[in-house]
């Protein structure tokens, strides 16, 4: 997604141009936190009311808290010469740098793999069987998201597409599960920990978009 994106090179611009240091504790990668980690739109209370104005456009705008620093480990930095310059200059950075057409030079993907968020239905359901001892069902595609189950080693589960969620082990690529058209058991799974893993799993067919 943009707001993704556009929020990781602004992360790495501010932090170069300031001297902070990207936060590494509940975050989706080094400098970057989901909406769901920073709990801003949870249960729909939306705790900054520009989400909840703005959450109809999410998928054709950005939408982007940007945090710099805490007021007291990094007091040194926030207090000093030219600090809010300093940030202007790393977020101007960071949206050139971005990728996407519409952001920077970049071509839109993220190392191997489509942007995060990036979601397809499979043309048919069907079985994948778990390869490690225990493989959790998630909410959503992030190792912190609410645990639904977990399931043990040879069990299998029906999955109806893929999504780009949080890297585990290098591989982003979590199942969706349920029938195809099921709509009340949409959970995820990391599809590292089946039969099929990383790009193994976009390359199975899937509904046009």
């Amino acid at each position: 997604m943009r707001d993704y994106r556009l929020g990781r090179a602004i992360a790495h611009g501010v932090a170069r141009t300031t001297g902070l240091a990207l936060r590494k504790r509940t975050v989706i990668e080094p400098g970057v936190m989901s909406e769901r980690s920073t709990h801003v739109g949870a249960d729909l209370g939306w705790r900054l009311a520009m989400f909840g104005y703005t959450a109809p456009a999410r998928e054709r705008m950005a939408r982007i808290v940007l945090e710099c620093g805490n007021l007291t480990a990094d007091a040194a930095i926030i207090n000093g010469s030219g600090f809010a310059a300093k940030v202007a200059a790393g977020v101007v950075t960071g949206i050139g740098e971005a990728p996407g057409s519409d952001l920077g030079a970049g071509s839109g993907e993220t190392r191997d793999y489509p942007p995060f968020g990036t979601a397809r239905d499979l043309a048919q359901s069907r079985l994948a069987r778990i390869t490690v001892p225990a493989l959790h069902v998630r909410t959503y595609a992030e190792a912190d998201q609410e645990l639904i189950a977990t399931l043990a080693l040879g069990s299998e589960f029906p999955v109806s597409g893929w999504i780009i969620g949080e890297a585990v082990e290098g591989n982003p690529v979590w199942w969706i599960t349920g029938e195809s058209g099921q709509e009340d058991a949409r959970w995820r799974m990391w599809s590292g920990g089946t039969d099929l893993a990383g790009r193994a799993v976009m390359a199975l067919p899937v509904r046009p978009a």
